[in-house]
Formats: C-alpha cells, structure tokens, sequence
C-alpha cells in the first residue's frame, strides 16, 4: 500500500502557496556557477531582477564559458553605437574587449536608421565606459573558496592506481568459457593452447597499439571494415595471437592465429573476464529506449552522488568518474592539444574555429571491449556504482546486458516515429525485450507502462520471475491493468522548469527541475524508481535530483537574468522537432522561437519534413545550419523550406529574387526588401548559426520562449574543407555558450532609444516602422485581399496593423 505521507527534502519543503526563499543575493553575484539545490519560487509569473550566475561546469561541458557579467541598472545611459550590439570581434578574447566602446556617443550620429542583418553581427562590445567592476566578483574565486565541499569525493590526484592486468593465454580462454576450435572444427583443450602471457586486449576499433596484446577480429564498429581483414598487421601493433572466426580466411601472420566459433560474440566475455568483471563489483544502472536515457541517466547520478556514492558514468555526453572525464580506454582524459577556445567567451561570425584539445562527443556505448575498459577504469579507481546508457545499436550489436549485469535495467520509451537510422521497430523491440529476459535473479526492472511496448514488457518480464519490476507512469494505469508502483500524481510546467509531485511505495515527494515539457516527467519518474530500487532515502532522491544544474544540450536552460527564457536541445529529427515544439507550445509562453537547420547528412525528404515541422510549430522561426558537411548551406535550406506550405513559399513571385534565402546571397540594394518578406511570416533564413542565435535573441520578448534545436551538448560545426582537403573540417561552436554570449549584451542593446526590434531590419524611429508595415500591408492586401493574423503576432501593435487589420492584439 502507498503511503502518503510527505517526505521533505533537505530544504524544507513550505507549505502549499508559499514561495521558497531566495538564496543569499551574494550566491548570485557574477561569478563562477555554484552546485547547489534549487532554490527560488516553483513557478515564477514574474523574474526576480537579478544577476544572474554564470554556469561554469567544467564536468558537463568541458568548454570554455566565461560570459560577460552584465547588469541592466537603472542609470540613465548615453545612447550606444549601433554596430557594437551582439557582434564578436573575430579572434579577440573576452577580457581585450574591456575598452572598445570608448566615445561611442561621438560615433552614434554617423550610423545608419535601419539595423540590418550586417549591423548585428559586425563589431564588439566591452563594458560600459565609466562602468564599475569587482575584479573578485567577477572572478569568483571567493565564491569557489566558501562554498560547500558536498559529499566526499576523491579528485584526479587521489585515485588509487589502476592495476596491471596480465593473463595466460588459456586462463583467459577458460575464464571467459571460449572455446578454440581445430581445424576439424573439434574443441581443443586448453592446455594445448600456446603459453602466451596476454596484457592487453586489441581490435580494429582500438584507437592505438598496445603489448602483449590478443587482437580479436571483429567488425569495424562504422562497419566499412573488418577485423579479419588487418589480422596480418595486428602484430605490428603488439599482438602476440590473434582470434579469429573458424573456417574464414585471414592474411598471413607471424603470430598464433586461433579459431573460435564467433569472435564478435566471444569479445564482450574476454573482455569482461579481463578486466575482472568490473560491474559485478558496482551497484549498476543501465537505462534502454529510443529517448530519456540521457536525461534520466544525469538525474540518477545526481541522487546517487548525494548520499556521496562515487559514481561512474557512461553515456551520449561523456565518460566520467566524479568530475573527472575518462577516454574510451578508461583512462583519465586530458586534452592532447592546445585548446584555441580557452580564452574566449564565444565564436565569430563567419569564422571557423579549430576543433582543438576539445573532449568531443562519445559513442553512447562503446563496443563491448571499451565498455569494459571504462568499466574497469571507474571501478579501479574507487567508484561504487555505475550508470551505463545502452543505445539500441548497441543492445542489437552486442548484446551488452549479460556482462555488465545491471543491478536495476530502466526502460524509458519506445517511439516508433522517430528509431535510430536503419533500425525497425520489430528489431528494436526484440533487442530491448531479450536484455531485460537476461536479468540477472534479483535484479530490478523499471518499466514505463504508459508506453504501450512498456505495458506488455512488465508483463512479461513479471511473468517471467526473475527480476522485480517497478512500473513507473506519467498518466493512470488502464482498468485491469497492474497499478504503476512510481506515478506523477501532479506536474505544473513553465518556460522556466518544471515541478512533478510523485508518489512511490516509500512515500510522496516534489522535485522541481530545470527541464521544460511534458517529456520530461517520464525521465524524472524513471530516476525516482531507479532511486527507489537501489534503497536511496527519498530526501536524497529529491535534493539529488534538484542538484542536477545542468543536463548539458537536454532543454538546457540558459538564465542571465533576461525576461524572457532560453533553452538549448539535441532534438534535430522531424518527429523530435515536432514532439519538442509541441510540449513547448503548452508552457504558456507569448511566443515561441525556434532556431534550427537542417545537417549535412540529412535526405532532402528528411529536411522538408523538418520544415514542416519547424513552420507547424513555431510562432517565429530561424533557419540556419547545423554542420552542412558535405552539402551547400544554401541547398540545405531550399530542401527545409520545400517543407512549408505552398501558400507561403509561394508569396512574393514576383519579387526580383527568391525570398525564403539569406539576405547576403541578394544584392545589398534588395536585403531590405528581403528581410521585409520574411517579417511578413515571420519566417527568416540566416545561414550563419553565431548570426542566428544573436538575432533570434536580440528580437525577444518579456515571457517569449527561444529554443535552439539540433545540436544539444555538440559543441562543433562541420563544413566542407574543399577539394584541397578532400574531407570536412570540425570548427568550434557551442550553442549554450552563443546564447550565454549574446544574453550578456541584451543589457547594452536595451539602453538603446527607440529601438524596434521587432522584425528585420531593426529600426530606430517609429515613423520608420510604420512606413515598412504600411508597404508590407499594402502589398499583403494586394495579393490576398487581406492580412494575415500572423503579422499581428510577429509586428505587435502599431498604428499601420492596428488601421489595417481588425482586432489588433497587444503584441504577443
């Protein structure tokens, strides 16, 4: 029977319709970004005027983001140049910005009365001249000094030292229960098996050579190539016997070759068995399903690491122990290179930045030898538990779930539309019900039952009788169906985070995040019982979950303090898109935003679909790229605008040149007409990403909602490097860390005196602005014998719209 009784977390829950205390006003001087429990209101109809903190997470992100500490102030302000708005001056770091706006008033009177595209991008801005500044505010290190230790941890220097592995050849055949096949096909003993000593073990897939190696052929994991095929080259890299498949050919080698039955199937046991079967000596935690596994995977580590568990993690953002990143062999990460990137706060316009001494972007699961390297690599070094993400291609490659034998398996979600490419449902739906029927005997199987595959997976797995199963759901059970054991009883959704009261067999709880949607509250409810199955005390469950700051690239908000909200996430699908903006479109928000391209590797029907997607949802909607690759910027956005509906691609025929492109493709004489169209709908092509974000942000509003979709925690763009290269280059560019930049000159951009920045191009004087309406109207009521309601929407009240269009609202 659930109990009701209310668990309050560390800090005590208030009474219903009370607002929580703020934290101390000095928490929230700019500096650098505290790991604390979430405080402030649970939901805030108005922002507090604030400060607000700068997130530096070296552990999520691994990138610079040192951000300017901005403030709006009350004073009166001197007019500012107009070219020095949202631009980064290329190549110049954040701290050689400090004096680039002297005499900016002398220069205000020479420059143009229309901001177009060129007049955002182009300049830099510093601080404030005669501004004052706090060298230790802004430094933080203060703050850094004072603040709580949290839960122990052991740090980079203290770790004990991973052992040496040394195995004989036949041991570890034994100990992994492979047998070597003769040439007959006859199983042979293994102490007919050459007295070899084996310290490493090596495939197609290691990133470098190692000694005393066994090198297993197995299939390239981008499956170009085989492992089979480099077996003569294996004892150049330090192989000393090679396994390879009965009755297949290899090239001539120098070393012992063995045959086994299947060498793919055989290396996950190999590995685990030499590396001693780390996850049987962790408290495990593996997460399946097309989406939430990453969201869900952050927050339980969160819970975990508050009852001061050191905790391992593997997943689609990185490989971690504590703070610490690991490679793919399990070794402490640390950057081989210079990072171009360190002293700035963003990239520049039309720039590409070298992708250099950068962490870069995991595979979600590694191949089963890496799996275990890492494995071993947070074990040896202390860790207690482990959270694993498994990607469906690897649960059908590998058949992961018998060698790291999770302690709790976690199911999220089965979304039919939207699968990984070249996987079925059929065989994803194969793949993730065979790893729950490999459960180890009292293990934990935690299950969403409000996904229909989820419903009939707990039955059979609680059929079956080897796992205890938690049913987790966001909505109620069905009648006859069995009750789900973890349930939101109650959410509540802003543009700003989210708040799920969740009721679990060991009581009720609240936890409020910095996650927006409804998609969300399935991965909370998915860490609860996770928390829940493993025995965390549940004030732990929620102070855990609420420490969790950032989930890096998943709805990742962005707050300096503005008006109006920002939220970075990976989806790029059409039905992600799709699903994303729709959760958005229900947070009550006065308009949504939404900056996305279409990528390099994308089908033309893929990226249409994407159009589509991006128009249904989207109030005002900025395309631009997303790692062309190999493809034209500019045919990418043709392929995602053929996507929206004919009546709007097919406006302004007669203009001198297609409209729906960016305005530096058209002659400098037509930009202006062009960026006029586009406010029409309010639908704009801005090709430059940097370009983009800035002005996607410099044209919100108080309560608007900007969501930068696609790219998530990537932090590089990839081009086409020429025929000179012949492959593509990897540049710098983090949109959590643009958004971050351009919020922190909002403050410089206000001060500016009758500023529109409504549509494109930005104009200073309202007889301006309504001359452009007026014409646009003219030319609307031409063509169609009215205006459309969306202009109200983009244009906001104005005495050309409110004339021309009936019942013109307040700007929303």
């Amino acid at each position: 029977m659930v109990s009701s009784v209310k668990v309050h977390c560390p800090r005590t829950l208030p009474p219903a319709g009370r607002a929580r205390p703020l934290p101390p006003a000095a928490l929230f001087r700019p500096g650098k970004w505290l790991h604390l429990p979430s405080h402030g209101p649970a939901f805030r109809a108005e922002r507090p005027q604030r400060p607000a903190p700068k997130h530096l997470v070296h552990a999520l992100s691994g990138n610079n983001r040192n951000g300017h500490a901005s403030s709006a102030g009350d004073a009166e302000v001197e007019e500012v140049n107009l070219d020095d708005i949202l631009g980064q001056n290329e190549g110049t770091p954040a701290a050689a910005q400090a004096g680039a706006q002297a005499s900016l008033e002398d220069e205000y009177e020479d420059d143009d009365e229309v901001i177009g595209l060129d007049d955002i991008i182009q300049g830099h801005l510093g601080d404030e001249e005669g501004e004052d500044t706090d060298p230790e505010a802004e430094s933080g290190d203060e703050l850094l000094d004072d603040a709580p230790e949290g839960p122990p941890e052991l740090r980079r220097n203290e770790y004990p030292e991973p052992p040496e592995r040394r195995w004989r050849l036949h041991d570890l055949l034994q100990a992994a229960g492979v047998v070597a096949l003769g040439p007959d096909g006859a199983e042979l003993p293994f102490s007919s098996l050459p007295e070899l000593e084996i310290c490493n073990l090596l495939t197609c897939n290691s990133p470098q050579g190692l000694d005393q190696a066994l090198y297993v052929c197995v299939p390239a994991t981008d499956a170009d190539a085989d492992g089979h095929d480099f077996a003569d080259r294996a004892p150049d890299q330090g192989a000393v016997a090679v396994l390879a498949q009965a009755g297949r050919e290899v090239p001539e080698c120098s070393v012992p070759v063995l045959r086994v039955a299947d060498p793919a199937a055989s290396l996950g046991r190999l590995a685990a068995a030499f590396y001693g079967n780390p996850s049987r000596s962790l408290k495990t935690v593996a997460f399946v399903g097309t989406h939430g596994k990453t969201t869900a995977a952050w927050l339980t580590r969160g819970l975990l690491e508050e009852t001061g568990a050191l905790t391992g993690m593997i997943g689609t953002i990185e490989y971690a122990i504590a703070e610490d990143r690991l490679d793919e062999e399990g070794a402490l990460w640390a950057p081989e290179e210079d990072d171009p990137s360190a002293d700035r706060e963003s990239s520049s316009p039309f720039h590409i930045l070298p992708y250099e001494g950068k962490y870069g972007c995991p595979e979600t699961t590694p191949d089963p030898l890496h799996l275990q390297k890492v494995l071993a690599g947070v074990k040896d070094r202390g860790a207690t538990h482990a959270v694993v993400e498994l990607s469906l291609q690897s649960l059908i490659r590998d058949d992961p779930v018998p060698e790291i034998a999770p302690d709790v398996l976690v199911f999220t979600c089965l979304l039919d539309d939207d699968l990984p490419v070249g996987l079925t449902p059929a065989a994803c739906c194969q793949a993730i019900q065979q790893a729950f029927a490999r459960l180890a005997p009292g293990s934990t199987a935690v299950i969403n039952v409000a996904d229909a595959f989820g419903a009939e997976l707990a039955a059979a797995v609680a059929a079956a009788g080897r796992a205890r199963v938690l049913r987790t759901s966001t909505a109620p059970t069905p009648p006859g169906s069995p009750p789900a054991d973890v349930f939101a009883e109650r959410t509540k959704h802003s543009i700003w985070e989210s708040e799920v009261v969740v009721t679990t067999p060991a009581g009720r709880l609240q936890v409020i995040l910095p996650l927006l949607g409804a998609a969300h509250v399935g991965n909370a409810l998915a860490a609860v019982a996770a928390g829940c199955a493993l025995a965390v005390p549940l004030p732990a469950v929620v102070a855990g979950m609420e420490g969790v700051d950032v989930i890096p690239g998943r709805s990742e908000v962005i707050d300096e303090g503005q008006g109006f909200s920002v939220a970075v996430d990976a989806a790029r699908s059409p039905a992600g898109v799709a699903r994303a903006l729709r959760h958005a479109s229900a947070l009550g928000a006065r308009r949504l935003l939404v900056v996305l391209g279409g990528r390099g590797d994308a089908t033309p029907e893929a990226r249409a679909a994407l159009g589509a997607a991006a128009h249904a949802g989207a109030d005002v909607l900025f395309l631009t790229n997303d790692s062309p690759g190999r493809d034209w910027p500019d045919r990418i956005i043709s392929h995602v605008v053929a996507g929206f509906p004919e009546a709007v691609r097919h406006r302004n025929l007669g203009a001198a040149y297609p409209w729906l492109q960016d305005p530096h493709r058209v002659p400098q004489w037509y930009q202006s007409f062009l960026t006029q169209y586009q406010s029409e709908v309010g639908r704009y092509v801005i090709e430059d990403r940097f370009s983009a974000i800035r002005v996607a942000i410099g044209m919100a509003k108080p309560k608007d909602l900007i969501l930068v979709l696609g790219k998530g925690h990537e932090d590089f763009q990839e081009y086409w490097g020429g025929q000179e290269l012949g492959e593509t280059v990897k540049g710098w560019f983090d949109d959590r860390v643009e958004c971050r930049a351009a919020l922190g000159r909002l403050p410089s951009l206000e001060k500016l005196k009758d500023l529109d920045r409504s549509f494109l191009p930005w104009t200073r004087y309202p007889e301006e602005r309504e001359g452009m309406l007026a014409s646009i109207l003219e030319e609307e009521l031409k063509s169609k014998g009215t205006a459309e309601p969306a202009m109200r929407q983009v244009f906001g009240p104005t005495p050309a719209v409110a004339a021309g269009v009936d019942g013109a609202d307040d700007g929303a």
